[in-house]
């Protein structure tokens, strides 16, 4: 009983994933365990009197699953039929049923490689996933970025370059953008070991935040630009010059970025998560349960549907990706274990 009021204080959700069919929502924690909730269900939800009624079935997890004892749920992706989860020293692939609605047994591993000055494991702090190619990257605590075939399970390519561990990596086509907290934006061939470009945020006297820091949170890409910031304010830059085009006047640390459409989403330690257009005017503000925002993720189909996760045993879910819909309790009394 002491523990799980505990994790309901204290609950952080850093990574979220959706499966494949789009129909389900997957959320991993500080403490180690992974939710799982019917979208369906939640988008079915038909009044302000269930949303706010504690008992309302669709606004629990359908499953609490436990992965580790102790430790973070660092990053999520999906691959097909199973869940791929990163962890301290290790990335892991757990079996998914659509019918039963359940995270099933644990059907691989692989361990991150360490260093021979270091025998401490390997934070997997980003992940993102070329599902065509059937390979993940992952953005590590060593400052490195490996690239893992899903199919046989071997790593295949190794990235360096990073003074610091990697925050962050976004990834379109053959190119794959990361945010390291040594304060650079990085820019690679995933064809290539070494790095095609960077750009460095805080050596620009309008973006620089020195009691902030140096360090970037968070970078994400389009065809013709991408947006990143931590720092360092949040900015938006040209793929092709690699020139800042504009500022956003986003006052907090940025810890997650975006394109929807023709906008650009920031949220991070503030209470709003916020959409700009390109230019830099105001088009979308939505007030949050959680001080910060440590993930925010969004589909169009099946269901249109963002979910907002970070330091609050909540998850706020917009329909419309203007303004919050719904609220999802994690920890719940009628959880399944």
């Amino acid at each position: 009983m002491v523990i799980e009021k505990r994790k309901k204080l204290y609950n952080t959700v850093l990574s979220q994933t959706f499966s494949s069919c789009g129909n389900f929502l997957f959320a991993g924690n500080n403490f180690g365990d992974v939710f799982v909730y019917s979208i369906p269900d939640i988008a079915e939800v038909p009044s302000d009197e269930e949303i706010i009624s504690k008992t309302a079935p669709s606004l629990e997890p359908i499953q609490v699953f436990s992965v580790i004892d102790s430790g973070h749920i660092e990053s999520l992706a999906f691959h097909k039929n199973f869940l791929i989860v990163g962890l301290p020293g290790e990335l892991r692939g757990y079996q998914w049923c659509n019918e039963s609605k359940r995270i099933k047994k644990q059907l691989w591993e692989v361990r991150v490689p360490t260093g021979s000055e270091s025998m401490e494991a390997v934070d997997v702090n980003a992940l993102w996933l070329n599902d065509e190619n059937d390979e993940i990257y992952l953005g590590c605590g060593d400052s490195k970025i490996l690239g893992l075939n899903l199919d046989n399970g071997q790593f295949f390519r190794t990235f360096t370059g990073h003074k610091d561990y990697i925050h962050c990596l976004q990834g379109l086509d053959n190119r794959l953008y990361s945010a390291s907290e040594d304060g650079s934006i990085k820019f690679w061939d995933v064809r290539q070991k070494k790095s095609t470009g960077l750009v460095e945020p805080y050596k620009n006297h309008e973006l620089f935040r020195p009691q902030m820091g140096k360090w970037l949170g968070s970078v994400a890409c389009s065809e013709n630009f991408f947006v990143c910031g931590g720092g360092p304010k949040a900015s938006l830059w040209h793929t092709r010059t690699n020139e800042c085009t504009t500022v956003f006047p986003f006052s907090g640390a940025l810890h997650v970025s975006g394109f929807i459409d023709d906008t650009v989403l920031l949220a991070g330690q503030s209470s709003n998560v916020v959409q700009y257009s390109l230019n830099g005017d105001l088009s979308a503000e939505i007030p949050v349960s959680s001080p910060a925002t440590y993930s925010v993720i969004w589909q169009t189909t099946p269901t249109k549907l963002m979910s907002i996760a970070g330091a609050q045993n909540e998850i706020d879910i917009c329909l419309n990706f203007n303004y919050k819909d719904i609220v999802l309790k994690l920890y719940a009394k009628d959880a399944s274990e």
